[in-house]
């Protein structure tokens, strides 16, 4: 889970730490806005000099593919308003 928590953990520990490599268990990047995601995982990997690990996945049951497709309708009914 990457929650605003664990952004904030991941470039707290990437800056006090200089071999370890830092990563996600699993994303599930239908659930967030894909500009948002990819920036966030860019600037961690950017702070991290390259030692992210970015793991991503679409959902292994019918409810989170759902919960992601809702989602993603949500923001773009959002977005043209």
């Amino acid at each position: 889970m990457l929650g605003r928590i664990g952004e904030v953990g991941l470039a707290a520990a990437s800056q006090v730490t200089k071999k370890i490599k830092l990563g996600t268990g699993v994303l599930l990047v239908q659930q967030r806005d894909a500009i948002q995601t990819a920036k966030l995982v860019a600037s961690i990997d950017q702070v991290s000099q390259g030692r992210f690990l970015f793991g991503v996945g679409g959902g292994w049951n019918q409810d989170e593919i759902d919960m992601g497709l809702a989602h993603h309708r949500l923001s773009l009914t959002a977005q043209l308003q």
